[in-house]
């Protein structure tokens, strides 16, 4: 997976963009920390942010045989971004838990047995619903908030674009 997404870094910069969210919810089986680390060293080597995103508690799917993520280099990431919102866009009763997990329970595992190392506060953007984003800034601190609208009444994509 990793070697695929490393294939298209060029195109990114070509196309003009300043970085790239990784949206990373499932982990493979073909998961390794090592694939991790080289996709975001090449994304930085072409002068490209990192940005990952994943659920509150990160990835809810984790096939990779090996549950110890402490080999992850955040140094390569500019920002993690957890996304304490439930499908429908509202806080879910649990985000504080899982925002604690992120600020003090690194080197232990997570709610779905996967361990995680310390990741920098200054890297944390919380991905939190509209309005919202001072509760986890005043809380947990991290670098600012990413603020997440959701509304079952917008399509961004018109029907005709679909067919």
């Amino acid at each position: 997976m990793y070697q695929g997404l490393k294939a298209n870094i060029n195109e990114y910069q070509k196309a003009g963009w300043d970085g790239v969210c990784w949206d990373w919810e499932k982990v493979g089986a073909d998961h390794t920390s090592s694939g991790f680390n080289d996709l975001m060293k090449a994304t930085k080597a072409a002068g490209l942010l990192n940005i990952v995103t994943s659920t509150a508690e990160g990835p809810y799917v984790w096939t990779a045989a090996s549950h110890d993520a402490r080999d992850l280099d955040w140094s390569l990431v500019d920002y993690f971004v957890p996304q304490m919102y439930g499908a429908a866009g509202t806080l879910p009763a649990e985000w504080k838990e899982y925002a604690q997990y992120w600020t003090n329970g690194a080197n232990k595992p997570n709610i779905h047995n996967t361990t995680f190392s310390p990741i920098p506060m200054k890297k944390f953007l919380w991905g939190m619903p509209a309005g919202t984003c001072e509760e986890a800034e005043s809380e947990f601190g991290g670098s600012g908030c990413i603020e997440w609208a959701y509304t079952p009444a917008v399509n961004p994509c018109p029907p005709s674009v679909l067919v």
